[in-house]
Formats: structure tokens, sequence, C-alpha cells
């Protein structure tokens, strides 16, 4: 939902890189079992950075060196790109759920 929040914000679009997207196995597995999309769970503590492409890796080994989880996930588009996601190679639409998927194991 954090990606989301950001495009809408920016008035943007956005190309997701899926298999970057770094996810505890703990949650993995969670979502696995319960059937949810971990791209529409609560992402408590996660922080995402939006900066320059030209910045990227420097920001990555900044993280790192403090040893924090970091990851390139996107690339920031124009807004009539619309919302996308690329997993392994092949791009989808990303279509993302206003109510968070947790919230479907109490209905």
């Amino acid at each position: 939902t954090g990606i989301f929040e950001l495009v809408k914000a920016s008035d943007k679009g956005i190309l997701v890189f899926g298999d970057n997207i770094p996810v505890f196995p703990e949650s993995q597995k969670l979502c696995d079992e319960f059937g949810l999309d971990f791209l529409s769970t609560i992402t408590s503590g996660t922080l995402l950075v939006a900066a320059d492409p030209s910045n990227a890796e420097k920001i990555l080994r900044l993280y790192k060196k403090n040893n924090l989880r970091a990851a390139k996930i996107g690339k920031i588009k124009e807004k009539d790109y619309g919302l996308k996601i690329m997993r392994k190679n092949n791009v989808s639409n990303l279509n993302f759920s206003e109510k968070d998927e947790i919230t479907r194991l109490f209905e």
C-alpha cells in the first residue's frame, strides 16, 4: 500500500520490480498460507525512498553499510504509464486494494 500512496501523492506512474522486493520468509509464509497478496498488506516500519536514479547505488551502499535491508524496487514514471509490476521479465498491471489484505482474515 505504501507504493500506491507514494505514486498517488506524487501524481505519477510506476514500474515496480517485483522480484527485488525484500520480504521476510515469515511474512511470505503467512501470505502463502492464507492466500494474501503481500503488496497489499500493512507495511509498518517500511521506508520508501524516492530519489534521483543517479543516487540509487550510493543510497543502497549507505543503508547496507549500516546493516539495513534495502533494495531498488521500482522506477517512477509519468502518470499515463500507470501502475505496473515486472516479475521474471513479464510486465503486468499492478492493482492495489484500498483495504489491507490482513483484514480479510477477520471477515
